[in-house]
């Protein structure tokens, strides 16, 4: 089975970053997403799908992106539900973040950054890393296979 979300949007407000009462960044913000165009209507549609970062990533995004920008996300959907006052159960749904990118005509936050300074986006730590893990070498010629 697969749970896996790729998105492309422009961000709806500018990002929070907030720490958990254990110190964790979280980030949670919207991205709109249009809808393939229909000509039979005059404006084209969006979907508002909320997000959330967390750890480097939660502190990349609230970084880099602001208000209106475009942005590139990788992750998997999370639901949840939670009661309210009134015992009345609601549910929800939310897209988690494994990785974002500047999405191609986000230039803006880039240019009045020196690209080299940018940190990745892929929140990994040393203990995420597998044991049995080895980098590749770089081969000479390209001669790795695709």
């Amino acid at each position: 089975m697969h749970n896996h979300v790729i998105l492309t949007g422009r961000l709806t407000h500018t990002p929070e970053l907030r720490q958990t009462t254990s110190g964790i960044s979280v980030c949670k913000f919207s991205v709109a997403v249009q809808r393939k165009y229909n000509k039979n209507k005059d404006e084209q549609e969006a979907d508002f799908i909320e997000v959330e970062a967390w750890r480097g990533t939660a502190e990349f995004v609230s970084k880099y992106f602001d208000k209106g920008d475009m942005i590139d996300i990788t992750g998997r959907l999370k639901s949840y539900r939670w009661k309210d006052n009134n015992e009345v159960t609601h549910f929800g749904t939310s897209v988690l973040v494994e990785t974002v990118e500047f999405a191609p005509t986000n230039n803006r936050k880039v240019a009045e950054n020196n690209a080299a300074d940018i940190p990745t986006a892929k929140d990994t730590s040393e203990q995420d890393i597998p044991d049995d893990f080895a980098e590749f070498e770089e081969i000479a010629g390209n001669d790795m296979p695709l």
